[in-house]
């Protein structure tokens, strides 16, 4: 896309080595566009003005490109359609996605009949779902066969759904490989569970090494659940890092817990920080330990705003400081929160206050 812009007086075409798209800029609401934009342009253009005239220009091109794609799915592209369709989606108009899919689907283009369904699966309309879900699936379109498989199971239909995950799975479908091996390992079928299981993890993506790292931890196979949370906490996952930590922890291997819970911590994954502060005040570091707990407890976490609490009324004796936090945890239901600020409020003879919290906490 060539633009001209005027910068230091001089009026220069620059070819830009991107193009707005309608998968960018969604109608109504810029905000996201705007953004990837920003981060296309900013570096080539320091000019606030130049960038203003680049982001006003968007709508244009995104109404012109919506006007285009209308055509060409009225001339028989399937594939306009179902991009036609998601604009109209992220409008919140549903029936419009729906006629544009519709008229997709009619073309042949599979990705179109999935989409159908899971909006109608969203409506509630559980037989249209259904329809449209089973139709791509018989036409060999993976995420149908897969979302069918899912729907069958909910619907109590085991065999049938089986046989839908089985098909996805040959074909390599993650998520039907490891929706399979959940239920493989729900009839006792652990052994066969686990092959698909670790089919899916094996293709590197790391929730669903997670995933089937959790499904091993649920049957007690704690030793494969360790190497996936392991191969999935490598790739920077969080939450795998965070239940490393934890099972270390549990097993009393300190050094490896912290280490795991601070890259989970790092990330902002509030149970690790509230952890990791745990274990810095066991082993004394007091400073290392109220900056984690303060961490948390900004963010909202009750146990780390109560823990927080705690530490400053055992070492800072900042009454204050003390009370809020408790108050803070206390307003979120923590009942051992409820109890301690009691306490406290009892102290200061205030009896209506300290009554009510531990009434709150009882209950």
């Amino acid at each position: 896309m060539s633009t001209k812009l005027k910068l230091l007086g001089l009026t220069i075409c620059v070819t830009l080595p991107f193009v707005v798209n309608a998968d960018v800029f969604g109608a109504g609401n810029l905000e996201i566009g705007k953004e990837w934009w920003a981060s296309q342009v900013k570096a080539v253009y320091s000019s606030a003005e130049a960038q203003a005239k680049i982001f006003s220009g968007a709508k244009k091109q995104y109404e012109a490109q919506k006007e285009w794609l209308e055509k060409a799915a009225k001339g028989g592209d399937g594939q306009a359609g179902w991009y036609l369709a998601k604009l109209f989606y992220r409008e919140k108009d549903n029936e419009g996605a729906k006629h544009w899919l519709k008229l997709s689907a009619s073309r042949g283009f599979l990705k179109s009949f999935a989409e159908l369904g899971t909006i109608f699966e969203g409506e509630g309309n559980i037989a249209q779902a259904r329809k449209w879900f089973k139709q791509g699936a018989k036409n060999g379109n993976l995420s149908c066969q897969y979302k069918l498989a899912v729907l069958l199971e909910r619907e109590a239909e085991i065999e049938e759904a089986k046989k839908w995950y089985l098909s996805a799975a040959q074909d390599n479908y993650v998520p039907a490989q490891l929706g399979l091996s959940v239920l493989l390992y729900k009839e006792g079928k652990h052994e066969e569970g686990k092959k698909w299981g670790t089919k899916a993890a094996n293709q590197g993506n790391p929730q669903v090494q997670y995933g089937f790292g959790a499904l091993l931890h649920s049957v007690g196979n704690l030793d494969y659940a360790k190497y996936w949370y392991l191969k999935a906490a490598e790739q920077n996952d969080k939450v795998s890092q965070y239940v490393l930590g934890s099972i270390f922890d549990k097993e009393g291997n300190v050094e490896e817990a912290k280490r795991w819970y601070e890259k989970a911590a790092n990330q902002g994954y509030i149970n690790a920080q509230n952890n990791l502060a745990a274990l810095f005040e066991i082993q004394g570091d007091i400073k290392q330990a109220r900056k984690w707990y303060l961490k948390g407890a900004v963010l909202g976490h009750k146990i780390a705003q109560y823990n927080l609490g705690v530490l400053l009324l055992n070492h800072e004796k900042n009454r204050d400081e003390v009370k809020a936090w408790f108050q803070a945890s206390a307003n979120q239901n923590y009942p051992i929160a409820q109890s301690r600020l009691g306490a406290m409020l009892y102290e200061e003879d205030n009896l209506n206050e300290a009554r009510k919290w531990w009434l709150k906490a009882l209950h």
